[in-house]
């Protein structure tokens, strides 16, 4: 990569600066850093660089790795589907982090009969701000998990275009990422589903490939 004077240099003679050029090591840290923060800008720009990069690679290629994400990006979407559908059915005894290492629950505050309702008029400052503190975590958990799913959908459906001319080739799962499926795969209720992702994080050389089941 061209260095920061080296930048000023062509710029004091007019001249453009050449495009970035990558390492292999350096384009998986970019790309771990798109997953992360699910940036379908980055990811495309990963996309952009790895064309270049593996273009006479005969060990990696940039469809193999398109694919592979693709398949890791729809897990994503699952992933965070689960945690939000979670804890809709669960909120009332969901543990909320209220800070300062304090935790409570809805429940604890719900207001479920009459009672309840004409307690919170004789309740203390610190009951009430309890309640107050338990609705609002409720709130910010419920946001945080909303937009993680919505991210995860952007960045997959990111990754399925990237990858829609890869398709028929075989994908290539980084050592992390076949962890992840063999996690995932145990936590997968159907057994045709276990099987396939358990298949694909033990061996890069499925037969036929892989398409995206489009959930």
């Amino acid at each position: 990569m061209p260095t920061i004077r080296e930048q000023r240099t062509r710029e004091r003679a007019g001249k453009e600066m050449p495009e970035p050029k990558y390492e292999p090591y350096q384009i998986r840290a970019l790309e771990a850093s798109a997953e992360t923060l699910r940036d379908p800008n980055l990811l495309r720009e990963v996309d952009e660089w790895e064309k270049s990069a593996f273009k006479n690679d005969r060990e990696s290629s940039w469809e193999g790795r398109a694919v592979a994400r693709e398949i890791m990006a729809e897990i994503g979407v699952q992933e965070t589907k689960e945690r939000l559908q979670h804890f809709l059915e669960s909120k009332k005894v969901a543990s909320l982090n209220l800070g300062d290492h304090r935790t409570g629950t809805l429940r604890e505050v719900e207001a479920r009969t009459l009672t309840d309702y004409l307690a919170r008029a004789i309740e203390s400052t610190q009951q009430r701000d309890q309640r107050h503190s338990i609705n609002l975590a409720a709130r910010e958990h419920h946001g945080r998990l909303v937009s993680d799913f919505e991210k995860a959908k952007d960045y997959y459906a990111t990754a399925r275009e990237l990858a829609s001319e890869a398709h028929g080739n075989e994908p290539q799962f980084t050592d992390k990422e076949k962890i992840n499926l063999e996690i995932y795969a145990e936590r997968v209720n159907n057994d045709l589903d276990r099987d396939q992702y358990l298949a694909l994080a033990r061996s890069d050389q499925e037969s036929g490939g892989y398409e995206a089941r489009g959930r």
